[in-house]
C-alpha cells in the first residue's frame, strides 16, 4: 500500500523531539542559532561540526558564532568530536567533480544565494509519510567512480537502467562512456568539448542510441582536454553501436517544481522505480567548501541541507534507490542514493547513525529534494 501525505513537522516540534537541540538550548544557545542548524540539516553533533567547519560564512550573516558553537559541541559530545576529527582527515584528501547543469526553468541558477528561512516551513509543502522503501537489491553491484570527469549524469542514468535489469533477473554492467559520448555528440547538448549536461539529454540518447555493455567501451576516468565525450579514439566500435541499438528505451523525464518534488520521487520508489535526480550544490564563498564534500559526507554519505548565505555553483546527479523515515527531518525522512565518487565517499558506511547501506551511497533530505530538485529521470 502506498503511503499518504501529511503536513510538514513544525520547527518547534522537531526541536522538542531532538535531544541535540535540547542540549544546545540548555547550554544557552539561542533559538535563532538552532533554527540555522535545523535549516542546514545539522540535527546531530557530527553534522553541526561539519557544517560549522565548511561554512564559516554563517558567522558573518547569521546569529551563529562558529568557533564558539563548535567548541561547545565538542565539550558536550566527545565521541562526535573524535568522529569529526577522523572524518576531517578523510575529507581533506579528496576533491569532487560536478557535472549537472541547471535547467533554465529552475529558480536555483548559479550564483543564487540561499535566504535565511523564517521559523516555520512555507505553507502547502507536502511531505512523505513514514515508511521505508528500497528498489535496489542487486548483489555484486559495485559503486562506480567517475574519476576526474563531470559525467555524473551518465552514471545516474545508467544506474537506473541497471536496476531495471536487476529487477528482471539480469545483472548487467552498462557503459557510461557510451552514454556520455552519445549525449555529447547526438543530442542537443551542444557542448562536446566541456563537461556537464542534463538528464533530459540522457533520456534522448537512451531513446535514440540505447546503451551498450561496459565491456564494449570501458569507462576512462581521466578527462581528455577539450573532448568531454572522448570522441574518436576508435570508439564507439560498430559492435558497441549495434549492441546499444538493442537496448533503446524511453524513460520519463521531469523538471523540478518549487515544491512537491519529494512526494513524486517517493511515489516512483513505491512503484518500484529508482530515480536519477540532479540538484544544485551549495558553496561557502569564504572557504570554497560545499555541502557535498563535508567531513560527514566523506565518512557517512551525509549531505547537509543548503545553509543560509551559501551560493549555488554547479550541480550533481545521483540515483535515488530508497527512502528512510526520520522524524527529525522536516518532511519526514531521507532519500538514499547511489553516488558515483567511488567507495572513498561514505567510506564508513554502514554506521554512525546514517542511512546508506554501504560505502559509496549517501542520504539527502526530503526537504532538500522538495525545494531544490533540478531534474528527474525514471522508468
Amino acid at each position: 500500500m502506498k503511503k499518504t501525505m501529511h503536513s510538514p513537522r513544525s520547527l518547534s516540534l522537531r526541536v522538542a523531539k531532538n535531544a541535540f537541540f535540547a542540549d544546545l538550548a540548555e547550554q544557552g544557545v539561542s533559538p535563532a542559532a538552532i533554527r540555522v542548524l535545523d535549516q542546514s540539516g545539522a540535527r546531530t553533533a557530527l553534522d553541526a561540526l561539519s557544517l560549522l567547519q565548511a561554512f564559516p560564512i554563517l558567522s558573518v550573516h547569521t546569529s551563529i558564532s562558529a568557533p564558539e558553537l563548535s567548541n561547545l559541541i565538542m565539550r558536550l559530545d566527545r565521541n562526535a568530536a573524535r568522529a569529526f576529527a577522523t572524518s576531517l582527515d578523510k575529507r581533506v584528501r579528496h576533491e569532487i567533480i560536478l557535472g549537472a547543469s541547471a535547467p533554465p526553468e529552475s529558480p536555483w541558477q548559479d550564483g543564487r544565494v540561499v535566504p535565511l528561512d523564517t521559523e516555520e516551513e512555507p505553507a502547502n509543502a507536502e511531505a512523505p509519510q513514514e515508511g521505508g522503501v528500497t528498489v535496489a537489491r542487486c548483489l555484486h553491484w559495485p559503486v562506480r567512480d567517475q574519476g576526474s570527469r563531470g559525467t555524473c549524469v551518465a552514471f545516474a542514468a545508467t544506474a537506473v537502467l541497471e536496476i531495471r535489469e536487476c529487477q528482471q533477473g539480469a545483472q548487467l554492467d552498462f557503459s557510461e562512456q557510451f552514454l556520455y559520448h552519445a549525449i555529447k555528440t547526438n543530442t542537443n547538448d551542444g557542448h562536446p568539448a566541456s563537461d556537464g549536461t542534463f538528464l533530459e539529454f540522457a533520456r534522448d540518447s537512451i531513446h535514440v542510441d540505447g546503451i551498450c555493455a561496459e565491456s564494449l567501451w570501458p569507462y576512462a576516468p581521466n578527462l581528455i582536454a577539450n573532448n568531454a565525450g572522448h570522441t574518436g579514439l576508435g570508439n564507439p566500435t560498430a559492435v558497441a553501436t549495434a549492441d546499444a541499438a538493442r537496448r533503446t528505451s524511453l524513460l520519463n523525464h521531469g523538471v523540478g517544481a518549487t515544491q512537491g518534488n519529494a512526494a513524486l520521487i517517493l511515489a516512483e520508489l513505491q512503484a518500484g522505480s529508482p530515480v536519477a535526480i540532479t540538484v544544485p550544490v551549495f558553496w561557502d564563498p569564504l572557504s570554497n567548501q560545499n555541502n557535498w564534500s563535508t567531513p560527514t559526507s566523506w565518512s557517512y554519505g551525509g549531505v547537509i541541507d543548503p545553509p543560509p548565505s551559501s551560493v549555488v555553483s554547479g550541480g550533481h546527479a545521483v540515483c535515488v534507490v530508497g527512502f528512510e523515515p526520520d522524524l527529525s527531518e522536516p518532511l519526514g525522512g531521507y532519500f538514499i542514493f547511489r553516488n558515483s565518487w567511488g567507495v572513498s565517499w561514505g567510506a564508513s558506511l554502514p554506521g554512525g547513525g546514517y542511512k546508506g547501506p554501504e560505502p559509496g551511497y549517501g542520504q539527502i533530505s526530503a526537504a532538500y529534494v522538495d525545494r531544490y530538485l533540478w531534474e528527474s529521470l525514471t522508468f
